[in-house]
C-alpha cells in the first residue's frame, strides 16, 4: 500500500511484463541510478531543480514515449502498488 504524502523517486523492475532490468527515475529533485552488477542505488542532487516552482509543493513527472514502449505498463505497475504487490514482479 502506498503511504499518503510519500514521494516515489525511483523504480527498478527486474521482470514485469515488457520490462526486464529497467530503471525509472521519477524524481525531479534527484538523479537516481541503480547499478545492477553492484546492487547499489545512488543519487545526486539535481542542481537544475527549482524548489517550489509550481507552488504548494506540487511535483509531477511526465511519462512519454512512442507507441508500444511500455507507458501504460509502467502506469499499471504504479496503480498496482496502491492495492497490492504484483505477484510476478521482483523489484527494489
Amino acid at each position: 500500500m502506498i503511504i499518503p504524502n510519500t514521494i516515489l523517486h525511483y523504480i527498478w523492475l527486474n521482470n514485469y511484463f515488457c520490462f526486464k532490468d529497467a530503471g525509472f527515475n521519477l524524481s525531479t529533485k534527484y538523479r537516481i541510478e541503480y547499478d545492477e552488477e553492484e546492487h547499489i542505488l545512488s543519487g545526486k542532487v539535481n542542481f537544475d531543480f527549482v524548489d517550489d516552482f509550481y507552488t504548494n509543493g506540487i511535483n509531477f513527472t511526465a511519462v512519454v514515449g512512442k507507441n508500444g514502449t511500455g507507458k501504460t505498463t509502467l502506469l499499471k505497475f504504479l496503480m498496482d502498488l496502491d492495492y497490492n504487490i504484483p505477484q510476478n514482479t521482483e523489484y527494489i
